[in-house]
């Protein structure tokens, strides 16, 4: 499997940030990148992107909590039990990779 097979089944639908105030932060990106901060609920103000760029949430969540994710995104998948296990092996190539350069370098010489 290439990291293309994962792209293809895998949009990012939103880049979320949490923040302590969702509206200015909100308003900032929407005057920066000429959009319109929407209010989803009392946590969430949403600014929305054309053109196939991800859109940006805005989520109240004070730092120290159980809810601080600062930064994380959200993907749009057409079938999430196969995005899922996908994504699981495309995460565990790298790391095979990684410990076979680590185990050819550790490797006693002729």
């Amino acid at each position: 499997m290439t990291s293309n097979d994962v792209t293809d089944m895998m949009d990012i639908h939103y880049v979320n940030f949490a923040c302590r105030n969702p509206d200015e932060l909100a308003a900032f990106w929407a005057q920066a990148l000429e959009g319109e901060p929407q209010r989803v609920n009392d946590e969430i103000v949403v600014v929305e992107r054309t053109g196939g760029s991800p859109s940006l949430m805005f989520r109240e969540a004070p730092r120290g909590t159980d809810r601080d994710l600062p930064i994380h995104l959200d993907f749009a998948v057409d079938e999430r039990t196969d995005a899922v296990e996908r994504s699981r092996n495309s995460a565990r190539a790298p790391a095979r990779r990684r410990r076979s350069k680590t185990t050819a370098t550790n490797s006693p010489g002729p």
